[in-house]
C-alpha cells in the first residue's frame, strides 16, 4: 500500500506504507473506503509443527519461512550479527509457543528485539536501540485515513489491475470525499 500526501495544491508524495493482503474492501455510509489487509506475520498464525530441537536463530528463522509462506527478509550475516544471533538454542517442547508468530517472538527476544513484517512484505527481527528511524515533520502528517489494527480507513484509493495493467481510481484523489 502506498500512502499519497498532498504536498501542494496539485502535487502529491508517495510512500510506501506496506505490502498487505487485503481481505476485503467496502463502502462506508460516509463516503469512505474501509479496507482490512494483513501483513506477512498473519501468515505466522498457523499452529506450530516442527521437529527441529535445536538450530541457531537463522535456521529457525528459515524454517517460519518454509512452514507459512512469508519470506524472510534478513541475511544469515544480519542474523548472526544480532546479540545471540549465533548461538545455539533448543526451544522446550512446553514453552507455551503455540503458533510460527510466537516463535518470531520468541526469537526476536533472545537477540533483543522485535519481529515485525518489513515494508517489502518480508519479516524481520529489528533490535531495540534508540535510533529512530524516521521523523516525520507534523505539517506532513496523514489527514484523511486512520489506522488501527488491520482496518485503515481511506478518502481515495487508487490500485494497478494485476492483469491488464490499467489503473483504477475509487474516489476523490483530491481527498474531498
Amino acid at each position: 500500500i502506498w500512502d499519497g500526501t498532498l504536498i501542494g495544491p496539485d502535487s502529491f508524495e508517495d510512500k510506501l506504507i506496506g505490502t498487505y493482503w487485503i481481505a476485503s474492501a467496502d463502502w462506508t455510509n460516509i463516503g469512505t473506503v474501509e479496507v482490512t489487509a494483513y501483513d506477512c506475520l498473519n501468515l505466522m498464525d498457523d499452529d506450530l509443527d516442527f521437529e527441529q530441537t535445536s538450530g541457531k536463530i537463522f535456521d529457525y528463522l528459515k524454517l517460519i519461512e518454509l512452514k507459512t509462506e512469508a519470506v524472510l527478509g534478513m541475511t544469515q550475516a544480519e542474523v548472526e550479527a544480532l546479540p545471540n544471533g549465533t548461538k545455539t538454542i533448543s526451544p522446550a517442547e512446553d514453552s507455551g509457543l503455540k503458533t510460527y508468530r510466537d516463535l518470531l517472538a520468541k526469537l526476536a527476544q533472545l537477540v533483543g528485539g522485535f519481529g515485525y513484517a518489513k515494508r517489502d512484505g518480508t519479516f524481520a527481527i529489528k533490535p531495540f536501540n534508540n535510533t529512530s528511524v524516521i521523523d516525520i515533520p507534523l505539517n506532513r502528517r496523514k489527514k484523511n485515513a486512520v489506522y488501527s489494527d488491520f482496518t485503515t480507513r481511506f478518502d481515495n484509493l487508487s490500485y494497478t489491475d494485476s492483469e491488464t495493467g490499467d489503473q483504477i481510481v475509487i474516489g476523490d484523489p483530491m481527498g474531498s470525499g
